[in-house]
């Protein structure tokens, strides 16, 4: 029989070598219980006080080596601090998508007149599939040019809302815990916090990728964009924000997933998951149609910017591809359209000769850059175990707490084993998180 233990982190006795309730590794056992009498003091074990003889049902059951005092310490200075900097990077990036919405609908009075004037011949409204190369299957011009175009606005204005009552609160309730435990909030249950990791990661690749073609003396081809007028500009980029999101997520991912789905099952239970994503694991086929759309998403932008676009939009298309598996088209439209509106608002200052919003444009540019690169040495850095031993808690998914249905009791988590050990990197601490046990040191999850 296994001897009975104390833990020294949180006070539980338990019998094995991991505690049930914090799961540490135990590493006292509990001292025999002594008794403290309660007339005058003396500490003693059996029957009677060995000094004044008052009977032990009238004295104080205590541990004779008393243990330190484990109470849990609060949030450190270094922990405040990157918990207040990224709560800060997430408000910076939450106005800067209110500004790119609003931008959208100003934007509005410059497109609408131009389309009704129809002093563009070539500035149609094209609807195009990728086979890899685009493909049109519709052109729209005046009137159904007009209609689509304000469906488009309508639908990115919507997408934004909807994240914000749906996401926003549990991104607040993740910062708020944060800020107590003194973790750092990296949820991606909320959008409003995965989508500014990914974006930052974008767009240091795409600065990055830049640069090392700028060294290498390779230079873009100018884009078709580039002769056409600015409202027409701002059209396509909202467009494409749409459009592109439901040819190459929903019709490349969520139908391929769908039908799939329907082969191995006989019959998918919720079809409009698949449609408009949102809630998958990222497994083998979930991967493996992720990437297939990723490289037809570059391809078929090489054939309008050349082949040192497919790098950039092929990044760009495994991010889109994530985001549409795990929060939805509805994120994956809003993504795609900051990251193309932020070029548009640089396109829009150069056109007007606005150095002030240049230099606004510039300066955001850069700080996503900065935090980029920070996110990207970070996770790197965890990937490899640099950063196990940083004292940060990292505030996840399986921290929070989830509502369980009404008259049913929440059924308690499953024991740990006595041993773990990490069959990736043979690392020995592991967290409990949702039922199952990960890594501390490589992320493995049992």
């Amino acid at each position: 029989m296994l001897s009975c233990m104390r833990c020294t982190n949180c006070g539980t006795e338990f019998e094995g070598t991991i505690c049930p309730n914090c799961h540490m590794a135990a590493s006292q056992p509990v001292p025999p219980q002594m008794l403290r009498c309660n007339r005058c003091g003396n500490v003693f074990q059996g029957s009677y006080c060995t000094k004044c003889g008052s009977p032990a049902s009238e004295s104080t059951p205590i541990y004779y080596h008393p243990y330190p005092d484990t109470k849990k310490e609060g949030p450190s200075d270094i922990q405040r601090m990157v918990t207040s900097s990224w709560l800060l990077y997430i408000s910076v990036f939450f106005l800067a998508f209110s500004a790119f919405i609003a931008l959208l609908w100003v934007g509005a009075s410059i497109v609408i007149p131009g389309i009704l004037s129809g002093s563009c011949a070539d500035c149609q409204a094209y609807l195009l599939i990728i086979t890899p190369q685009p493909v049109s299957i519709l052109v729209f011009t005046g009137v159904p040019f007009l209609i689509y175009y304000i469906i488009v606005v309508v639908i990115i204005t919507f997408c934004f809302f909807w994240l914000v009552i749906k996401d926003l609160p549990k991104a607040i309730k993740g910062f708020s815990k944060a800020m107590k435990s003194g973790g750092v909030y990296s949820s991606s249950r909320s959008a409003w916090t995965l989508l500014p990791q990914l974006f930052a990661f974008m767009a240091f690749f795409n600065i990055a990728y830049s640069l090392l073609l700028i060294l290498s003396g390779i230079e873009f081809p100018p884009s078709q964009m580039d002769s056409r007028p600015l409202w027409y500009y701002l059209f396509s980029v909202a467009s494409a924000a749409f459009w592109e999101e439901v040819i190459a997520r929903t019709l490349l991912i969520g139908i391929p997933l769908f039908i799939l789905a329907f082969i191995r099952y006989r019959g998918v239970s919720k079809p409009a998951r698949f449609f408009i994503g949102g809630g998958f694991k990222v497994g083998i086929p979930e991967g493996t149609f992720l990437l297939f759309s990723s490289i037809m998403f570059g391809v078929a932008h090489t054939y309008s910017g050349g082949i040192w676009y497919f790098a950039p939009t092929f990044v760009g298309g495994l991010i889109l591809g994530y985001i549409f598996l795990k929060r939805g088209i509805v994120a994956s439209i809003l993504f795609h359209f900051v990251w193309n509106y932020q070029a548009a608002f640089v396109q829009a200052a150069q056109a007007t000769g606005n150095e002030t919003l240049l230099l606004i444009g510039g300066a955001f540019t850069l700080f996503l850059v900065f935090i980029g690169l920070l996110l990207t040495i970070f996770y790197l850095g965890r990937m490899i175990g640099l950063f196990k031993s940083v004292p940060i808690q990292v505030v996840r998914e399986g921290s929070e707490s989830r509502a369980e249905p009404e008259g049913q009791a929440q059924a308690p988590p499953p024991p740990p084993p006595h041993v773990f050990k990490c069959p990736q990197c043979g690392w020995m601490e592991a967290a409990f998180e949702i039922g199952h046990f990960k890594c501390l040191r490589c992320g493995h999850v049992i």
